[in-house]
């Protein structure tokens, strides 16, 4: 039997603090906004913009050079986690022990998680994995949305008792290009926080475009659904 990998477990908060577990834990480095990995365990870094109170934004580009298990635990901190995963091979995404396979290929590399809900990535060693991670509070998301329906077929999303994924699926082609873009620069430019800061910016007003075209169709997901098209996935999209 193999040995499973080392696991290395964290919390993610809407400030920088999170990263100081990655420096007592992994020996990673941090320099204003930039955090570095020590190179026994991958090549490259992070970078954090906090946008304003509410939002903020990382980017992770590395590769990796031993197989780590990154297990996301949750907090009381109430805001979701939006991934965007443009990795060149797939990775491995576990949300409520539910196997998902993500990447710049993967039809599911999009996703939307409760920071409630414990998650793990896992990464190919060798390969450049390369995310971006919006941070996004749920009660500063309700802002953007009146419609009395939305807080109807979103109700368990909204509801701190609950803890429920919210959805998984592909990038949107917008959203996309602009992600391609960032991931032509190179994180220890000068400027890179501000170009991070304005892809941000985009991604999350593209995200609530697409909450409010497809809100029915989600919010009826999450409510009635949820388990079937969970158990569909990872019976048809994550035999890694």
């Amino acid at each position: 039997m193999s040995q499973l990998p080392q696991e290395f477990r964290h919390t993610y908060s809407l400030t920088s603090d999170w990263r100081q577990s990655f420096v007592e834990g992994l020996g990673c480095t941090i320099v204003n906004e930039n955090m570095y990995f020590p190179k026994e365990i991958a090549i490259g870094s992070s970078c954090l913009s906090e946008i304003n109170p509410d939002v903020s934004a990382v980017v992770i580009d590395c590769v990796m050079n031993k197989p780590l298990r990154l297990t996301r635990v949750p907090s009381d901190d109430d805001f979701w986690i939006v991934y965007y995963d443009l990795s060149d091979s797939d990775s491995k995404h576990i949300v409520d022990n539910i196997n998902h396979k993500t990447g710049y290929k993967s039809k599911l590399n999009f996703a939307i998680v409760d920071n409630k809900i414990n998650s793990t990535y896992l990464s190919k060693v060798g390969e450049r994995f390369y995310a971006l991670r919006l941070f996004v509070r749920k009660s500063y998301l309700k802002t953007f949305f009146n419609d009395a329906e939305f807080k109807k077929d979103f109700k368990d999303v909204f509801d701190n008792k609950k803890k429920k994924m919210f959805f998984y699926g592909h990038i949107d082609s917008r959203s996309k290009v602009v992600l391609n873009a960032l991931k032509q620069q190179q994180i220890d430019n000068l400027n890179y926080e501000f170009l991070l800061k304005g892809a941000a910016y985009n991604l999350l007003g593209y995200l609530i475009e697409r909450l409010n075209t497809k809100m029915p169709s989600m919010g009826t997901h999450l409510e009635k659904d949820i388990e079937a098209v969970m158990l569909s996935q990872q019976h048809l999209l994550s035999n890694l």
